[in-house]
């Protein structure tokens, strides 16, 4: 399914949608100002599908969807001309309200994939939530952690895939789902058939400590992988040891943290009196992070009551969008190369059963060859 909203018409789009009633008197009254914050916005270049990822802290007021609060993440997601956003801890608490929030958002011009988390107590407020935002209609894919999202993107170049997730922090009562949403991912990663962009918040810090991934350069399992070491530049200095999962796992599946690369990230994505940190991210698979020239920005909104800051990334992606070829482009050979079988020795260390169980039968045919030979020599000079 191709997307039909291209990244350029959302403005318009929306204010259409708006401008009959359906987005409500609060949006419609700063249309002016939103117009031409979004034209200086729009005059600054960047190159394919402008994804985000925002912590917005709580899309519901008692039992329905703050409206007004969708309303100003849409504002701003348009005014930065975003066209894909993961929001995280919606705090969505209920199937109800997360298709109320399916439909109010589809009536504002967006699409809205999610999960809904249920409250730990009948007192307190739904743990986590996650969902795209988007401007396009995506192409879902069912996942089985109620902490990920998955949509797929078809355009030139073949396949490519959005993916979203949010780890609880380390003293939560779900903390156990943690380890369950990164096999999660790691399945996702390692069976699609193109590279992946992932957006997530962790509850991590990773520091400055560089991702680092594999070029493989051979099929002979003896051969040493080349690595590339990516630098990192944010004005976090602090690696704990849920950054370093995070890190590692990303790392075994070739898919390189752009916070801070190739430009440094100068502001904290979260911020509170009791300390700032930088752990909302965006990631890239290599062949997509390979092309890229800048990382993530950082942008600022007072508009929106959180304390985590909207992160984007301009993803060089280019989906089909309305009126374009959603045929002239084929299928397009898997750009990560077979994951299952060619990755770096970090990942084979974790126990990747298939591989070596694949090693040792290569190693057997190998041996059995070299036998054979030998033999086959050995008799000749007998003969001889």
């Amino acid at each position: 399914m191709a997307p039909d909203v291209c990244p350029s018409a959302s403005l318009a789009l929306a204010f259409n949608v708006l401008d009959q009633g359906q987005g409500g008197d609060s949006v419609h009254s700063k249309q002016g100002d939103i117009e031409e914050r979004a034209n200086q916005e729009s005059t600054r270049s960047h190159e394919g599908l402008r994804v985000g990822e925002w912590n917005v802290t709580g899309l519901c007021i008692e039992n329905s969807i703050n409206e007004f609060k969708l309303d100003e993440i849409i504002r701003t997601l348009i005014t930065h001309d975003v066209s894909a956003c993961l929001l995280t801890e919606t705090w969505v608490p209920d199937e109800t309200l997360e298709r109320q929030l399916e439909i109010l958002v589809r009536k504002k011009g967006w699409w809205w994939q999610g999960k809904f988390r249920k409250k730990e107590s009948a007192k307190g407020r739904a743990n986590g939530g996650v969902g795209w935002l988007t401007n396009f209609q995506p192409e879902c894919q069912p996942t089985e952690s109620d902490y990920v999202v998955w949509q797929k993107i078809n355009g030139p170049g073949g396949e490519k895939n959005l993916v979203g997730f949010y780890l609880v922090p380390a003293n939560s009562t779900f903390a156990d789902s943690v380890e369950h949403a990164l096999n999660e991912v790691e399945r996702i990663v390692n069976e699609s058939s193109g590279p992946c962009i992932l957006a997530f918040d962790g509850n991590g810090r990773i520091g400055n400590r560089p991702s680092v991934t594999c070029d493989h350069l051979a099929d002979e399992v003896w051969e040493d992988d080349l690595e590339h070491s990516w630098e990192r530049h944010t004005p976090d200095k602090e690696l704990n040891s849920r950054g370093r999962t995070i890190l590692d796992t990303l790392n075994s599946l070739n898919v390189v943290v752009m916070n801070g690369v190739h430009s440094p990230m100068k502001k904290f994505t979260y911020m509170h009196p009791q300390g700032n940190s930088c752990v909302d991210m965006i990631a890239a698979s290599l062949p997509i992070a390979a092309s890229l020239t800048r990382g993530t920005q950082v942008h600022e909104d007072e508009m929106v009551n959180s304390h985590h800051k909207l992160v984007t990334l301009d993803t060089g992606i280019h989906p089909f969008t309305k009126g374009g070829s959603r045929t002239a482009h084929g299928p397009t050979p898997n750009t990560q190369t077979s994951q299952s079988t060619r990755r770096g020795w970090r990942r084979r260390d974790r126990g990747d059963q298939k591989y070596w169980d694949s090693m040792v039968e290569q190693g057997e045919a190998e041996m059995r060859e070299l036998i054979n030979d030998w033999e086959f020599w050995h008799e000749s000079e007998e003969g001889g």
